[in-house]
């Protein structure tokens, strides 16, 4: 009688079966523990991320006060020696935006914000920049009354309303772009966003008590149609103007011209009422800027 052949399976059916499901088992928990692990190491490189980001913009903002420190004592004093920190801290600006630049790459919302934020940077360095000139020139009075002429404050409201209304009244989802040159004698800041205002309304467009009468604006504290108006006020009063250019295809420019010296020059009535309009609680400023709102026409 002869022998019955032999199995050429290495292993029995059963247990090869058991052995390729205990390899399947273990290549899943393979694949689940490396997607955990790299999640984990995502998110800790996000967190990261975001200090670095942080300490750039506590390192901006330090650098800012420094530049006004060094620019206060240099008034008080007149010694050259106490603009030190004023020269250290711009270098300090110019490297500090280029790197928030760089790290905000990835987030279109805060390169929104820095767009909003530079030409608010560029006035408040033209403003010390100005009285350090005018107290070097010898004109001490002249240095102080600037300081004391909240044009800084001005001029901070004046860019924070026309980019408050590109903001609010561009086209849903569009970006706003923030443009600032100039030459040896002014600036000009140019704010534009997609939507176009309606030809008719460009000649009153900086008129008081002219305001769209929609839903929002009559809810709105500050809904009385004097925004526009106020900032060509604190424009033509420190030296400037604004103009507005709109079509259908090119969208919306406000451009927003000033000196890069002068003095304030507003009317009695004007300035009290541009006081009084920037003193009303719920009026806009840079703190309401961060997030746009839909719409569909240019600044309003």
């Amino acid at each position: 009688m002869s022998p019955a052949p032999r199995s050429r399976a290495w292993l029995p059916r059963p247990a090869l079966a058991a052995l390729v499901a205990a390899l399947a088992a273990v290549a899943v928990i393979g694949a689940v523990a490396y997607r955990s692990l790299a999640a984990r190491f995502a998110a800790a490189a996000a967190v990261s991320h975001t200090e670095d980001v942080e300490d750039h913009l506590h390192r901006f903002l330090s650098a800012m006060k420094d530049a006004e420190t060094g620019q206060r004592g240099f008034l008080l004093t007149g010694t050259e020696r106490y603009l030190d920190p004023y020269q250290l801290a711009l270098g300090n600006i110019a490297a500090e935006r280029v790197e928030l630049r760089r790290l905000t790459l990835d987030n279109l919302t805060q390169q929104r914000r820095l767009e909003v934020v530079a030409p608010l940077v560029d006035a408040k360095l033209a403003e010390l920049r100005q009285t350090i000139e005018l107290r070097r020139a010898g004109d001490t009075a002249g240095a102080l009354a600037v300081v004391q002429s909240d044009r800084g404050k001005r001029l901070l409201q004046l860019f924070s309303n026309v980019i408050a209304n590109a903001l609010a009244h561009g086209e849903a989802g569009s970006a706003i772009a923030v443009r600032v040159a100039g030459g040896s004698r002014d600036i000009v800041v140019e704010v534009g966003n997609r939507g176009a205002i309606p030809p008719e309304r460009l000649a009153t467009l900086f008129e008081p008590f002219r305001r769209e009468l929609r839903p929002a604006a009559r809810a709105s504290s500050h809904g009385l149609g004097l925004g526009r108006f106020i900032s060509r006020q604190i424009a033509l009063a420190h030296g400037g103007d604004i103009e507005v250019a709109s079509s259908a295809a090119a969208g919306t420019t406000v451009m927003i011209r000033l000196p890069r010296t002068g003095e304030t020059t507003a009317e009695p009535a004007t300035e009290a009422m541009i006081e009084a309009t920037l003193e009303r609680p719920g009026y806009p400023t840079t703190a309401g800027l961060a997030a746009p709102r839909a719409g569909g026409r240019g600044p309003g």
